[in-house]
């Protein structure tokens, strides 16, 4: 600045310094900044540097277990435990204009590995197949003392070929975003219907007879007692099951059946 006037002039100066507002400058991959990721697995890390007058950073909007650390060197890291699309943003401070940088992390929802069997229960023959597979294409294996006959692409078991135990079934989705799950089977033995009488003709007057299995009276044994004809009878309890009342049936040739309902059934 020059003053002028009669006399002689005079000059003074002054020094004025424009600063930079705060930067912000990605350090990471560019790639970073937008990322797409399957629930609970981590993402990748995302890094800025804050720069020029900033001193400062804060960031906002991310997913549920996905944080930010540091004040000058900022990164953002962690595994996102809801699925959703999240728009965050960056923003550098300090004594002058701030920054910011957006991103998008998208986080996708794990596959719905729910499947069932019609039995918990089954008997040791035939085969058995999933009556429910929500999220189909994976994979089955199983746990358990024993053999299971399991293919691994379809979960159908054959229960003749296994061994009987239990086992547990693990359900593992095709992906990308797999999940899995596991229940429990039980393969039992199959039921022996078969029995005999200590004769087969008896008086009516003669002691009720009851059945014999594998050669021993039983009375414990044996499913549901039915007969070819309506005039033979048999004895409530506390008889043994499938005991013949033979003074109140009808003289006659009867055919008799032991049906045992199969586990699980």
């Amino acid at each position: 600045m020059t003053a002028t006037g009669t006399c002689a002039s005079t000059t003074s100066t002054g020094t004025i310094t424009v600063n930079p507002n705060a930067t912000l400058t990605l350090t990471s991959a560019a790639a970073t900044t937008n990322q797409s990721v399957c629930r609970n697995s981590p993402i990748t890390n995302i890094t800025y540097t804050v720069g020029a007058t900033g001193n400062n950073s804060s960031v906002a909007g991310l997913p549920p277990g996905v944080n930010a650390a540091g004040t000058t060197s900022v990164t953002i890291s962690g595994t996102p435990t809801v699925a959703g699309s999240y728009t965050y943003t960056v923003t550098a401070t300090g004594t002058c204009g701030p920054a910011t940088s957006t991103g998008t992390i998208l986080v996708n929802p794990l596959q719905d590995p729910t499947f069932t069997y019609p039995n918990p229960t089954n008997c040791q023959f035939g085969t058995t197949s999933p009556n429910v597979i929500v999220t189909p294409g994976g994979t089955f294996s199983y746990t358990g003392a024993g053999t299971l006959s399991i293919n691994t692409s379809t979960g159908v078991i054959n229960l003749a070929t296994s061994t009987v135990g239990g086992y547990t079934i693990k359900y593992v989705t095709p992906g990308p975003c797999k999940d899995s799950t596991t229940l429990s089977i039980t393969i039992t033995n199959a039921p022996s219907a078969q029995f005999t009488y200590a004769s087969a003709n008896y008086c009516q007057s003669a002691a009720n007879p009851s059945p014999i299995y594998n050669g021993l009276p039983t009375p414990s044994s044996g499913g549901v007692y039915t007969a070819s004809g309506a005039g033979l009878v048999f004895a409530g309890l506390p008889a043994p099951i499938g005991t013949i009342n033979l003074l109140a049936s009808t003289p006659g040739t009867y055919s008799v059946y032991n049906t045992i309902a199969a586990s699980g059934a």
